[in-house]
């Protein structure tokens, strides 16, 4: 599991753990009640992403973000 707890954490997962800046300025994303509520679309953004890298490669990704 993986906590957001800000806009500024947000942006930093997006753009640095993602690697998709584009995500930071979807509407479905924008804040933490519409993320809750386009969670499916979310899932299915971020889902593929996590899958192809090695565990350590996500580690150190959220990691090097700061995002625990």
């Amino acid at each position: 599991m993986i906590a957001i707890q800000n806009p500024i954490e947000w942006r930093r997962f997006c753009e640095g753990v993602l690697q998709r800046a584009d995500l930071c300025n979807d509407p479905r994303f924008a804040d933490n009640p519409s993320r809750v509520e386009n969670r499916q679309q979310l899932d299915a953004e971020i889902g593929p992403i996590f899958a192809s890298l090695t565990r350590d490669a996500a580690i150190m990704r959220l990691e090097a973000h700061q995002i625990a």
